[in-house]
């Protein structure tokens, strides 16, 4: 015996029991009401949102934010002068506390002298290589998405 045919019996008595049933009408508003929160879309919090729809005060912090790593990340280095980043000082204050600070100085040292020499350089073509891949991505994806509609 089938699965299908398992269910027929308990499907005819749910079949006519439905069929007895007096049909409803919704509330004269509900319709409309149902059909507005569609339109108006999911209610997200403002920074679920667009950058754009965020209060002034938010978007004036994120790009605070947003350019302070840019200065960290580039080492100051299209904002500051060399004086500006010249780390012998602090060395020089943290070398006489401990032993860990001079091995942490040296480190950190040897850390920033390979970024400042192998990867920092190629940093202004790896943020625009990785635009240009985000705008590729975005645009295939935006005519993909619209040939698909027009032809659904």
């Amino acid at each position: 015996m089938s699965q299908d045919s398992d269910f027929e019996p308990l499907e005819k008595i749910v079949g006519e029991g439905l069929r007895t049933l007096v049909p409803l009408k919704a509330p004269p508003g509900l319709s409309s009401r149902v059909l507005d929160k569609i339109r108006a879309g999911p209610e997200l919090a403002w920074w679920q949102q667009s950058i754009w729809c965020w209060p002034p005060l938010a978007r004036a912090a994120f790009l605070f934010a947003a350019l302070m790593m840019l200065l960290i990340v580039s080492g100051g280095g299209w904002f500051a002068t060399p004086n500006a980043q010249a780390w012998n000082g602090a060395a020089d204050r943290l070398g006489e506390v401990s032993a860990l600070g001079t091995v942490a100085m040296t480190v950190g040292g040897w850390l920033l002298t390979v970024w400042e020499h192998s990867l920092q350089p190629w940093l202004p073509y790896l943020l625009g290589g990785a635009a240009v891949a985000y705008l590729l991505c975005l645009g295939l994806g935006t005519a993909v998405v619209r040939y698909a509609f027009r032809h659904s």
